[in-house]
């Protein structure tokens, strides 16, 4: 994809979602108790980071993302966590992808 067409992805999905993520996070804001960021202060410095979500490069890039699970900090995607766990991949941080969730 050129670098327009992802800018225009990026806004049709924000015109679509923005006020999902807005309730959602409002929502989220009052019913759970916010937590410091400090004691993850320094996690991963020096080591590389692989962002992953299912798709044609996850499942061309499997057993590459396997071996070198070790040597990465893996960052999934929610909907990515079972394709993982399936195949013996640790994740170490997960993002929550979906403006539904509630």
């Amino acid at each position: 994809m050129s670098q327009e067409e992802i800018r225009q992805q990026s806004i049709s999905c924000y015109s679509q979602w923005a006020e999902k993520w807005r309730d959602n996070a409002k929502y989220h804001g009052t019913r759970f108790e916010m937590k410091s960021f400090e004691p993850y202060a320094g996690i991963g410095v020096g080591r590389a980071a692989l962002c992953i979500a299912n798709g044609y490069s996850f499942e061309e890039n499997l057993e590459l993302i396997k071996k070198q699970q070790h040597n990465v900090d893996i960052i999934a995607c929610d909907k990515t966590i079972k394709h993982c766990i399936d195949n013996g991949i640790k994740v170490d941080f997960c993002v929550v992808c979906d403006a539904s969730v509630s």
